[in-house]
């Protein structure tokens, strides 16, 4: 009997490791390719089109997952900067985090903060102590999901340009 109870144990391990969509080869958090992230997202993963001057996506990040929901984190760096892996997500000088709630309505925006505009969106930038942080909602293009947005900026980037960068990211 103890026999039989191991055997079944380790086949439900390994089913779950070989069949899970984040099994052994998608552990997470682990770095992904734009494809992979639109992959998990179920439709084009949102990315600002325009970037402050000198500075290039450096990296994407699938952050966790669950049932309802998906996190992925991107990272900015000036041209020539040497990314240094997941941890970066939260030291880069900036950097985006999208939360696709897929069951969306997730309560909106409940912060104190400047209000902007972003695309017909209302924004909240929250001031930091060390940095600047831009909350929107964005509509997921296929199902009823919706994604929390975070820019996230260094007090050194303008706050402008985390905006402008916001407002490029598609709808």
């Amino acid at each position: 009997m103890k026999h039989i109870t191991i055997v079944l144990a380790l086949a439900g391990l390994l089913f779950l490791l070989v069949l899970s969509p984040y099994g052994c080869s998608k552990r997470l958090p682990r770095q992904v390719s734009l494809a992979e992230a639109s992959k998990i997202v179920n439709a084009p993963f949102p990315v600002p089109a325009y970037l402050p001057e000198g500075f290039s996506i450096t990296a994407i990040y699938a952050l966790y997952h669950d049932d309802e929901s998906d996190g992925l984190g991107v990272t900015f760096y000036p041209a020539g900067t040497v990314a240094g892996g997941v941890a970066d997500v939260d030291k880069a000088p900036i950097r985006m985090i999208a939360t696709l709630h897929r069951k969306g309505q997730f309560g909106g925006l409940k912060l104190v903060g400047e209000d902007y505009d972003v695309a017909g969106i209302r924004g909240v930038l929250v001031p930091r102590d060390d940095s600047n942080d831009l909350f929107w909602i964005l509509p997921h293009p296929e199902s009823p999901g919706e994604y929390l947005m975070e820019m996230k900026g260094n007090k050194d980037i303008p706050k402008e340009e985390l905006v402008k960068m916001a407002r490029s990211v598609p709808q």
